[in-house]
């Protein structure tokens, strides 16, 4: 505690822990940092991209979107109200409603969980001939609904990846390969359930992989649309007057003003950090981080979560401080809880298919940004004056906030244990086959989904397999 500056919280023996309130003058100087980066610099970043993203995607590629139909047709039937299609869709309720009781509102009521939640865990079934495969099914519906959507071969490529990844390659690192992984190799024991492997092997394994194929898959995208996106952007340029988006020269100021504000903030802060990973992670990289996720949601309906970005970069710089750890600059273009450019440009996709102007759905991002971060310090205020957090009232914190402190500690102390060559032919092997994938598919009519490939990479099997039953 000793070692968090008081820009970031206040002082371990603040009076305001005591009180449980953020209304101290203790607060005021973390209260506007946070502010400042986490509100006003991330939403001009995730804002403009999602103006571009859109101009990119859904005017110039027209990708599909796929389960934009599903929340586009839900918006017309309710609003429209149909006879036909009202009927039909209150007659699918009483299905759902029934299994959603069933997993979740009997063991509420009762204690008594007749379906696991949220997956048939089938690890441990499987670890006497395969340890640390990860295998199991979700029991929410939601996976194999989304799978009716979605094309075949893109679910194929998902449930294919995934399962090469999380069922085959894990059980490869504790046998083949384990004397490469020793850590995650000592740390494992048979009997571990799902989650257990998934967050230790990611932890020890899969994080330096899953970002090494998320640069393979921008590589790849640039190679075989970058004639594609240079055309899209200069003619966003071109486009004096636009009733559906704001003219290209502001929405590149806005970018700008975001990206280079928070490296400024986060330089006076950090002083003994260089600048330049910075500055090239906010520029360079939220740019291309939008360009894959907004893809791969276009293609798939699913979203890539790339994970660690900064915490790779401040592992790999050598820094031996604390601050960086705790406040980096914002790295858009990635799906956050606040929502994010991907998802944002989904939404002008259902838009477009309820005949709603972008120009509207934008104006309405903007009023609910405002509104969420005003009401979510009034709700903190207002549940922290009711109990302590982490406590009994508000157990998932008491469950959460430990594992992702050890989470942090992990990196902090370089115990993590990056290993560049993992990265160097992680990326290597993942382009090669991104590039001969889609040679074959543009020379020879093979089919294939890079996008797909590359998310069923990053989700586990008890979410894809489901997808493809779908």
């Amino acid at each position: 505690p000793e070692l968090v500056p008081s820009w970031w919280a206040p002082p371990p023996n603040s009076q305001a822990y005591a009180l449980r309130t953020f209304l101290h003058p203790d607060w005021l100087l973390p209260l506007i940092v946070v502010n400042v980066q986490g509100g006003l610099f991330f939403y001009l970043v995730e804002l403009s991209l999602t103006v571009l993203m859109a101009h990119l995607y859904i005017e110039t590629e027209k990708l599909p979107f796929p389960l934009a139909v599903v929340d586009a047709t839900l918006v017309s039937t309710l609003s429209e109200r149909d006879p036909d299609r009202l009927r039909a869709f209150i007659g699918f309720l009483y299905p759902g409603i029934v299994w959603g009781a069933i997993l979740y509102l009997v063991p509420m009521l009762t204690g008594i969980r007749l379906i696991p939640l949220p997956w048939v865990d089938l690890t441990g079934f499987v670890s006497k001939w395969l340890p640390g495969a990860l295998l199991g099914l979700a029991t929410d519906l939601s996976p194999y609904v989304s799978g009716f959507f979605i094309p075949p071969p893109v679910a194929t490529y998902m449930m294919a990846a995934s399962i090469a990844i999380w069922a085959i390659g894990t059980p490869l690192t504790l046998t083949v390969f384990k004397q490469a992984f020793p850590d995650w190799v000592s740390e494992y024991f048979q009997g571990m359930s799902l989650e257990q492997v998934y967050a230790r092997s990611l932890l020890r394994v899969w994080i330096v992989p899953q970002i090494a194929f998320a640069y393979a898959a921008v590589v790849a995208v640039l190679v075989f649309h970058g004639r594609t996106i240079i055309r899209t952007f200069s003619t966003f340029k071109k486009l004096k007057v636009s009733t559906e988006y704001p003219a290209f020269w502001k929405v590149i100021t806005l970018y700008l003003s975001g990206s280079i504000g928070s490296v400024i903030l986060f330089h006076a802060l950090v002083p003994d950090f260089p600048i330049i990973i910075p500055l090239f992670l906010s520029t360079v990289l939220s740019l291309l981080n939008a360009m894959l996720t907004t893809r791969s949601i276009g293609e798939t309906g699913y979203t890539i979560s790339i994970p660690y970005e900064w915490n790779t970069a401040v592992y790999l710089s050598g820094y031996r401080g604390v601050s960086a750890w705790l406040f980096s600059p914002v790295i858009g273009g990635l799906p956050s809880l606040e929502g994010g450019a991907p998802y944002w440009v989904y939404m002008i996709k259902v838009a477009y298919l309820t005949n709603t102007k972008p120009s509207d759905v934008i104006k309405a991002l903007i009023f609910s940004i405002v509104l969420y971060n005003i009401f979510s310090f009034v709700w903190t205020e207002f549940f922290w004056r009711i109990a302590p957090i982490p406590s009994n009232a508000y157990p998932y914190a008491i469950a959460a906030w430990p594992a992702a402190l050890i989470s942090g500690m992990v990196w902090i102390t370089g115990g993590i244990g990056v290993k560049p060559w993992l990265f160097y032919y992680s990326f290597g092997g993942m382009l090669g086959v991104l590039l001969g994938g889609e040679m074959l598919a543009r020379y020879l009519n093979v089919p294939f989904s890079a996008m797909g490939l590359i998310t069923g990479c990053m989700s586990i099997p008890p979410y894809t397999i489901p997808v493809f039953v779908g």
